[in-house]
């Protein structure tokens, strides 16, 4: 129940936002609404579960958790002395806008490919600023 009052409670503070900011305005249904749905993800987020990532509510209408936009990783071959490092990027339909790859040549643990391939898809996505 603290949850969700913190979740309503940072609901209105983004929407008193968008009104001073955008003069966009919500009703408290929405915004009540928009609290629980952040906080229903939230916390299949942070569950261990395996399971759907589809909620079925609204006359059985399927509504999909959020998904990153960015997916980054990395990959070793190790026999070559290589590693490589690949991002795709979808949109709120998780539809894909782009996908990258590139190979480096030398030897490093996969924990740190994976971090180059975050500093390539942030170096990317900078690129549009």
């Amino acid at each position: 129940m603290l949850e969700e009052a913190a979740m309503v409670a940072w609901g209105v503070w983004q929407a008193r936002n968008a009104v001073v900011w955008n003069q966009n305005t919500s009703t408290a249904a929405t915004i009540v609404l928009s609290a629980r749905r952040a906080l229903d993800q939230y916390q299949f987020a942070q569950s261990t579960k395996d399971g759907s990532l589809l909620l079925f509510r609204d006359n059985n209408k399927a509504i999909e958790h959020w998904t990153t936009p960015v997916n980054v990783n990395g990959a070793i071959f190790e026999q070559f002395g290589r590693y490589g490092v690949g991002y795709t990027t979808r949109d709120h339909d998780g539809k894909v806008l782009a996908a990258f790859n590139k190979s480096f040549e030398g030897r490093v643990q996969s924990e740190m490919a994976k971090i180059i391939g975050i500093k390539e898809a942030l170096s990317w996505i900078d690129s549009f600023s």
